[in-house]
């Protein structure tokens, strides 16, 4: 896990698929992250983190994106 990063992709956990409600939605491929120093307030950083997701489930096999974002 890169220094200032959030979240590595082992601590990002799974959640029951919204459509089906019996599958877990698992990232799919590399975990985006970008980070930003915010120059307005004193060189803060903001940290956005992007993943698509996929319903483990076959039957369903639903689609998602997560995003989260935060600052330090």
């Amino acid at each position: 896990m890169k220094e200032g990063i959030l979240y590595s992709q082992e601590q990002v956990t799974a959640f029951k698929c919204p459509s089906c409600n019996q599958g877990d939605m698992g990232l799919v491929g590399e975990l985006n992250i970008r980070q930003i120093a915010d120059a307005r307030t004193g060189g803060d950083i903001k940290t956005i983190l992007r993943s698509d997701l996929l319903c483990q489930n076959q039957k369903c096999a639903d689609v998602g994106i997560l995003v989260m974002s935060g600052e330090f």
